[in-house]
């Protein structure tokens, strides 16, 4: 799934939808990071109980270097919530 379905459904998301996204805890929501990122080392940001998720072969900006990538780890943290299929 490319990136863009995933901008409309954020933008178009009901207040309940984004206030239930929202209330969801630190611990249960992944931080993105590339595997080669050279601005940021691993373990600079520390969100205590997050899950880390390295994507392979990007730098410092995954959304844009494989937003398809980066859109799948957000559709399976929305899906284990029951907000997506």
């Amino acid at each position: 799934m490319s990136a863009r379905p995933l901008r409309i459904m954020v933008r178009t998301a009901s207040p309940s939808t984004k206030a239930l996204a929202g209330s969801a805890s630190a611990s249960s929501r992944p931080v993105v990071r590339g595997a080669e990122d050279a601005l940021m080392a691993p373990g600079a940001v520390s969100v205590p109980g997050a899950r880390i998720v390295e994507l392979a072969g990007c730098g410092h900006l995954p959304p844009v270097e494989d937003p398809d990538a980066f859109a799948a780890v957000v559709l399976d943290w929305l899906a284990e919530r029951g907000f997506v299929d």
